[in-house]
């Protein structure tokens, strides 16, 4: 899991990782965002599509 983006910034996996987790932590806000935003867009082709495909009118 630490290799995952969301991961590696603001979290700690044990005692040892708590001060790179608050670091780091202002870059977590920003990975949320970016990660939002592509679900947005992938939700909005999705509907595209499917709207192209399937819309009887």
């Amino acid at each position: 899991m630490k290799n995952h983006a969301l991961a590696r910034y603001g979290v700690a996996y044990g005692l040892d990782d708590i001060a790179h987790a608050e670091t780091t932590r202002d870059q977590v806000l920003g990975l949320l965002e970016a990660e939002e935003a592509k679900g947005v867009t992938t939700v909005r082709r999705f509907v595209d599509l499917t709207k192209t495909r399937f819309w009887v009118g």
